[in-house]
């Protein structure tokens, strides 16, 4: 019985070969059938490497490529049937041989064929990256989900990895190694002005020293490391490559981001009592009384205003891109504020300025700095304000987690039994509750 042992209904050719153990089902219960043809795959193993089935095996590996041998390729032999008759059982036989033959040689195939393999596949994928590409995002909006940022995200991975290759490409672990090494010297703004994003990585160290630049982050190389890491996972899950070349490579060590603060009562009182003008600072009061962030309220239309029932529509986008409205009760210290608003610049469809969220950004943001000099603070502090103030508040949790738009999805109470409704009545007690003196 030695290198067969039956395992259910059916006995399994057992052997090691090259420091590992390879097994085969032989499809069949019968000891007798099962004995001849572990012998005669015995014998085939024990031939001289001079003999014709040897040499006829071999060169069989040399004519093919290495992505001929794939795991499903390799590994596996299909018996269907139990071979009633000697020319049968040695059809079975020389079909295992040859398997386990191939699982022998292939360390020499693998390192003889490998680079021009490697060539050959680069070059495939090079030539349909953009099919090959919106395929992937498909793939991860049908089977993960993702939202549009990361859509977006995968998009400007692309246009990176465009700009990387080059006509001798070789997708290894050396050349995404390389690669992010690369990704420390690209501007932040690298594609915006021809002088970065046309030359070479060579030229743009030189341009470094000269324009001083700032470089992308290390936060920013990760995640394009982490996108080109899903879509080479995809590409292996759709059987163009064996392995992902960026499965090994290591993040960088991201830089910590200066946590910002929420303010303090005397800074408060320096930027709600000071000389910015009108507009800006009423932006800032229905910050610190809403808590939205500051492209929700640039976001925010005239029609979002619900004065009949004392409320602010904000509308969202969730990560499948189906949109959904939260309410916000109305403060009553922002009534007049909102009322201004709704009757000044009537031409204007928005409630403040306009929608340009960065434009509004700096400018709301160059003014309270100029009153409160601290890089950690910010009009996102008014969130923190607002936020510490609810937390003041007696209630229920997810009345919080709602008027600050964090994520109700695991709350099981509030999307099952209560059909993921809130309550307007404990809003608004929870907003009447913040007491600022502005």
């Amino acid at each position: 019985m030695k290198y067969l042992y039956k395992r259910g209904n059916y006995y399994y050719f057992v052997k090691r070969i090259k420091n590992k153990i390879v097994k085969y089902s032989l499809k069949s219960n019968n000891l007798k059938y099962c004995i001849i043809l572990r012998d005669k795959i015995l014998e085939r193993l024990k031939m001289n490497e001079n003999n014709d089935f040897f040499n006829d095996v071999r060169e069989e590996l040399n004519n093919r490529s290495l992505s001929d041998f794939n795991a499903k390729s390799m590994y596996t032999v299909k018996l269907t049937v139990t071979p009633d008759n000697e020319n049968e059982t040695e059809e079975q036989c020389k079909k295992i041989s040859e398997e386990l033959i191939k699982k022998m040689y292939k360390g020499q195939i693998d390192e003889s064929i490998a680079v021009d393999t490697n060539s050959e596949t680069s070059k495939n994928i090079i030539a349909n990256l953009d099919s090959l590409y919106i395929d992937f995002m498909k793939h991860k909006q049908e089977f993960n989900n993702v939202s549009n940022h990361s859509i977006q995200s995968y998009k400007s991975s692309l246009t990176y990895l465009k700009y990387f290759i080059k006509e001798d490409t070789i997708f290894n672990f050396n050349y995404f190694k390389q690669m992010q090494n690369d990704f420390k010297v690209i501007p932040s703004n690298f594609f915006k002005y021809d002088k970065y994003h046309t030359k070479t990585i060579e030229e743009l160290k030189v341009l470094k020293e000269k324009d001083n630049y700032t470089e992308l982050n290390n936060k920013t190389i990760n995640k394009h490391l982490i996108n080109y890491n899903s879509f080479f996972d995809y590409l292996v899950y759709i059987e163009m490559i064996n392995d992902n070349p960026v499965a090994k490579i290591k993040n960088l060590t991201e830089q910590k981001i200066n946590v910002k603060m929420e303010y303090t009562k005397e800074e408060l009182d320096l930027i709600f009592n000071s000389d910015m003008d009108t507009k800006h600072l009423y932006f800032c009061k229905f910050g610190i009384y809403t808590g939205l962030r500051i492209e929700e309220i640039c976001q925010l239309k005239k029609t979002d205003i619900d004065l009949e029932n004392n409320l602010i529509k904000i509308n969202m986008n969730d990560t499948s891109n189906k949109k959904h409205t939260r309410n916000i009760p109305i403060h009553k210290n922002i009534s007049n504020i909102i009322n201004y608003q709704l009757t000044e610049d009537i031409e204007n469809e928005y409630l403040f300025f306009d929608s340009n969220k960065n434009a509004i950004g700096k400018r709301v943001n160059n003014r309270l700095r100029k009153i409160v000099s601290n890089k950690s603070k910010s009009f996102h502090s008014l969130r923190y304000n607002f936020s510490q103030e609810i937390e003041e508040t007696a209630s229920e949790e997810k009345i919080k987690k709602y008027l600050m738009a964090h994520n109700l999805d695991k709350d099981t109470t509030h999307n099952i039994y209560n059909r993921g409704k809130i309550n307007i009545d404990k809003l608004r007690e929870c907003i009447n509750s913040i007491k600022f003196k502005y």
